[in-house]
């Protein structure tokens, strides 16, 4: 798969337009670095305005949706933004941060309900750092009470749980912090947004990926590691994320498989731009599930 400029029509057109204006000055008197300047200040306020125009949007944002993030969604194995299905099932991304999730419903979901919030649950950075969160303590809603954390609660054992099914009464996950770096041509070629403005102001979302394809996230870090010799973290890389159902699953019993592949390296200067999304990111990753209001719709699990 190959990786091309992101450029647009219309800015090929005035590259053309100012390369042909500054050879006819040239050829008319030699003051063609007047036309240069002239272009490289108008392209200065353009950047300009895309970091205020990011900066609105992602205010607006946080208005409409009263303060909660941007949220992917993976529901019956079809990747979403916000509700909007994702062309192809597949996006070329920078992962900003993660955390591991601990979530516990004392109800099964079945289709046709109504969506809810985990009942209780931990956001944490580390697994020995998961607690019940203190939206839920307040809530008077903890169901673990060990003291040692959630990963010495009994609910976090492996056990018969329905139907024969082995697994745990309290659910493992990811929750990843995700920013949009391109789109995919109809050829299949990864187009990489390239304006430094963009990595400093993106919106930022959150994909919360379910324990059968957070092992493969785990694992895609791991291989990173091993191919940049410690040297490149996932936030530094254009991440390819997929949802694969059918035969292209290789999950047994997962409705789908959510698999990372690496598309390329950030460039050092977008590296150096993505920094202040990274430090927000790792504020919001480990906000809390949205409380519900009366009659409100709660938010997709996945």
């Amino acid at each position: 798969m190959g990786i091309k400029k992101r450029e647009t029509g219309e800015d090929a057109g005035l590259d053309a337009a100012v390369a042909y204006a500054n050879a006819t000055i040239r050829n008319l008197g030699g003051i063609g670095d007047i036309a240069v300047a002239d272009s490289a200040r108008a392209r200065a306020d353009e950047r300009a305005i895309e970091e205020v125009m990011a900066r609105q949007a992602n205010q607006s944002l946080k208005v409409e949706m009263g303060g909660t993030l941007p949220t992917f969604s993976l529901l019956h194995g079809v990747l979403s933004f916000m509700d909007r299905p994702i062309e192809g099932d597949r996006m070329g991304c920078v992962i900003l941060g993660d955390a591991f999730l601990k979530m516990f419903y004392k109800k099964k979901w079945v289709e046709g309900m109504p969506y809810a919030p985990p009942d209780c649950y931990a956001i944490g950075r580390t697994k020995e750092s998961l607690f019940p969160h203190q939206q839920v303590v307040d809530a008077g809603r903890a169901v673990c009470l060990d003291p040692a954390g959630c990963m010495k609660c009994e609910n976090n054992r492996f056990e018969t749980i329905e139907e024969g099914r082995v697994g745990k009464k309290c659910k493992d996950g990811r929750r990843l912090a995700i920013m949009i770096a391109g789109t995919f041509t109809d050829d299949g070629a990864f187009c990489m947004e390239e304006n430094p403005d963009y990595y400093r102001n993106g919106i930022i979302g959150h994909l919360k990926v379910p324990i059968t394809s957070a092992i493969k996230y785990s694992e895609y870090v791991k291989q990173v590691g091993v191919a940049y010799g410690g040297k490149r973290p996932v936030s530094s890389l254009v991440t390819e994320i997929a949802v694969l159902t059918g035969k292209q699953n290789t999950i047994k019993g997962a409705p789908f498989e959510v698999r990372f592949t690496c598309l390329a390296p950030l460039p050092l200067n977008l590296v150096m731009a993505v920094q202040t999304s990274i430090a927000a990111a790792g504020e919001q990753i480990l906000s809390p599930f949205p409380e519900l209001s009366a009659g409100e719709d709660a938010p997709v699990p996945f």
